[in-house]
């Protein structure tokens, strides 16, 4: 099997942007809804969102849409893991696994998106 790195880094690309578009579009709301800490969670959900759509955006450049999407969330989710902890995180290990799989399966589930409209569109042909 091979990998496909130009898909993942597209899709690692694209994570990034829709991360941060996410929070700013989400950071708003929850400060007008009156969330008492509207920046930290605008982040978070930005963050998810990201990883959802990058997988799906990395599947849709690969052969193996389920699989890239899932590495490309596994991968984001690590740089996203080391930049907390080289800032001085306090989260235990667990949590940081816990993040690593929920990369795993956002992506993924990106990745899936992607396979799924993709064998619809060439049942059509």
């Amino acid at each position: 099997m091979q990998i496909q790195w130009l898909a993942i880094i597209i899709g690692g690309v694209a994570s990034t942007l829709f991360s941060a578009f996410g929070a700013l579009v989400i950071w708003p709301v929850l400060r007008l809804i009156g969330s008492e800490t509207p920046t930290d969670s605008s982040i978070v959900l930005g963050v998810l969102i990201g990883t959802l759509l990058g997988g799906y955006v990395a599947g849709r450049r690969s052969p193996r849409p389920l699989f890239h999407g899932a590495l490309t969330g596994i991968l984001f989710a690590g740089g996203i893991g080391l930049a907390s902890i080289s800032n001085g995180s306090a989260a235990p290990t667990s949590t940081i696994a816990s993040f690593f799989l929920l990369g795993a399966a956002l992506g993924g589930a990106g990745g899936w998106r992607a396979l799924k409209k993709m064998r619809a569109a060439s049942s059509r042909e």
